[in-house]
């Protein structure tokens, strides 16, 4: 039993190639990230072409338990694919525990939700 048996496969493919995932899309169970994975938006672009796009998830993480919950499933799909990054994302989540123990509030929940931060950051610490 794995950490990220409820992550549909093709969710577990973007992780793997380091493709920005929400983290809080995968504190979501079975059925919702199922949802999620198999559906769509399609836009109308400025040259009147439609294109057919993944659905966003636009929720926060509230707390760093969550962050831990949903980082611990994440680190478990990458690290499946890129087992040499191991120490490279236990250290980055020492370092953001670390953060949210000494600076509560607005610039924790700011940091971590930062969506610039995120995208740089999470599978990528090496990136910042």
């Amino acid at each position: 039993m794995t950490f990220s048996m409820h992550v549909p496969t093709a969710i577990k493919q973007r992780i793997c190639k380091g493709d920005y995932i929400n983290p809080s899309l995968l504190l979501n169970g079975a059925v919702e990230l199922s949802d999620y994975a198999n559906s769509s938006s399609i836009l109308v672009l400025n040259n009147s072409r439609l294109e057919n796009r993944p659905t966003e998830c636009k929720d926060d993480i509230g707390t760093i338990e969550q962050w831990t919950d949903a980082f611990i499933i994440k680190m478990d799909v990458y690290l499946s694919a890129n087992p040499h990054k191991t120490h490279e994302l236990l250290h980055y989540s020492y370092t953001i525990r670390e953060c949210a123990t000494n600076q509560e509030g607005i610039f924790w929940n700011n940091m971590i939700n930062s969506s610039e931060h995120v995208r740089r950051s999470c599978c990528h610490p090496g990136r910042q």
